[in-house]
């Protein structure tokens, strides 16, 4: 048996791809905790089919409960300013970013900013970016075997102990946990996507 489940912007349901209509950031939390319990089960020496399909019901009714309850309300950013400040809050992950600086660029206010941001994407540009270093430091944690302190310097955490409490709430798992299920599931064969 082989299990794969990543939720991002968009998610595979019964083998059909569809836009993800989960709020961003419980996204992040289910498809790090989806990704999770995908690596344990493919490490066992004989998982169960019943056991797939109890995950995959599961995780289904996880998603029906996490589903937007107002509305979605229309991007008042153009794609262009959008894309902009995107770039901006995905680079430089060690350095930290002032939301000024984002709204220069973008040729915008900071307030005006923040809210529109916030109704185009469901999270806040500081969320946003937290996921951002947050999947480095997961995919980071998976394919090298570099230091922790490390790979959290480099994703910004200036403070180990911060990042590990962090990580631990995004994913439910100890960042050298993460490495270590994952790796074992990349050698084995049967690795959950990370991203």
């Amino acid at each position: 048996m082989s299990l794969v489940l990543y939720v991002s912007d968009q998610r595979i349901v019964g083998g059909r791809l569809m836009k993800s209509d989960l709020e961003p950031t419980c996204e992040a939390m289910v498809s790090a905790r989806l990704q999770t319990l995908a690596a344990r089960l493919s490490l066992e020496s004989s998982p169960s089919s019943a056991i797939g399909d109890h995950v995959q019901k599961a995780a289904r009714v996880l998603e029906f409960a996490l589903r937007k309850k107002r509305p979605a309300e229309e991007c008042v950013l153009s794609a262009k300013i959008l894309r902009i400040a995107k770039e901006i809050l995905s680079s430089e992950l060690s350095r930290p970013i002032h939301m000024p600086e984002v709204a220069n660029a973008c040729g915008i206010s900071e307030g005006h900013l923040r809210r529109a941001f916030r109704t185009c994407t469901g999270v806040s540009p500081r969320q946003w970016r937290q996921e951002r270093r947050l999947q480095f430091c997961r995919k980071e944690l998976v394919e090298t075997n570099r230091p922790l302190a490390h790979i959290s310097r480099e994703a910004g955490f200036v403070v180990q102990s911060h990042f590990s409490r962090v990580f631990i709430q995004s994913t439910g798992m100890s960042p050298s946990e993460w490495r270590r299920v994952f790796q074992s599931a990349s050698k084995a064969g049967n690795a959950a996507f990370v991203k």
